[in-house]
């Protein structure tokens, strides 16, 4: 993976293993993969913080591939460029942590938020996503549920086809 002071993260393969963390604090991932992963009783997290004012967060052609955990805490992730799908695949041992109030992750035409190309993102689980925040977070991506979608608090708003094959553990909505 190529580093640089205010350059893309560019084409290459970060794997996350034990009790690793990644903090995504800002900045683009271009062509990249992110293994999260989940060995025995360790599991790797990659955290997706609030953002400081004036930052921004953009990927294009980038999958998060999550056997451990992945935490949204907070502020927009924009996803580019249609010709580079960009994917988050949530395995059966994985889970994706939504605490974010209102943000989305998805959406933008070459780092504007706001439009609704859904087309180039996907999400799917076979594991479990939890969104426990206060107000509507917003998926702008096709989601494909094979797991357990588990609504603690607030609403989960998807923009793009959302979908629960036949077998499907579904989804399951707890409020206190």
């Amino acid at each position: 993976m190529k580093l640089a002071p205010g350059k893309p993260a560019t084409q290459g393969t970060l794997i996350l293993n034990r009790n690793s963390v990644f903090g995504w604090n800002a900045g683009i991932l271009e062509n990249v993969t992110v293994n999260v992963t989940r060995t025995g009783t360790t599991v790797a997290l990659a955290n997706v913080p609030a953002l400081l004012a004036g930052a921004s967060r953009t990927m294009h052609g980038t999958a998060f591939s999550v056997a451990g955990i992945l935490s949204w805490g907070g502020g927009d992730v924009s996803v580019t460029d249609p010709a580079a799908n960009s994917s988050i695949d949530v395995g059966s041992t994985g889970e994706f942590k939504i605490g974010v109030p209102g943000e989305d992750w998805g959406g933008g035409t070459w780092g504007v938020v706001g439009t609704d190309p859904t087309s180039h993102f996907n999400v799917r689980n076979q594991g479990k996503v939890t969104l426990n925040a206060s107000g509507t977070p917003q998926l702008k991506a096709d989601y494909t549920n094979q797991g357990l979608t588990e609504l603690q608090a607030g609403t989960l708003k998807i923009t793009g086809t959302a979908s629960s094959p036949t077998g499907s553990s579904g989804c399951s909505t707890t409020r206190p």
